[in-house]
């Protein structure tokens, strides 16, 4: 006559289960990107306004695809009260260059980048990218 046993792997697979669930939702954690260009005609452009949703660490990348000019990339926190704040910048880049700068930012704080050319001519890009 056969008893049929509990199965001892039965809950142990479920506690398995279930941490690993918790384990990626609170590690998932999604990014937003916005990025603004300049194409020769103009020497300063903004991304978006985007808001922080965690403490994380936010970046922004800049290059310079362009020819004989300068151009430099901020990140800024939006204060609707008093002046914006720089919280990064880059260093002023030569032709085909790029740079990535790290910020810490704050849940809920609102952040854009800016990339600023040394003449109208200047080319380029920043990327900025919140947690």
């Amino acid at each position: 006559m056969l008893i049929s046993k509990r199965s001892r792997l039965r809950p142990k697979f479920a506690a398995v289960v279930l941490t690993l669930i918790l384990m990626i939702s609170a590690g998932a954690v999604s990014a937003a990107q916005s990025t603004a260009y300049l194409s020769g005609s103009s020497n300063n452009a903004n991304t978006a306004t985007l808001t922080a949703t965690s403490g994380a660490t936010g970046n922004i990348y800049v290059t310079n695809s362009g020819a004989n000019t300068t151009t430099r990339g901020t990140a800024k926190r939006s204060i609707s009260w008093w002046p914006d704040s720089t919280v990064a910048s880059t260093s002023w880049l030569n032709p085909r260059t790029s740079q990535r700068v790290y910020f810490s930012q704050t849940s809920g704080h609102k952040y854009y980048g800016q990339i600023v050319g040394q003449t109208l001519s200047a080319r380029g890009a920043v990327t900025l990218t919140v947690y």
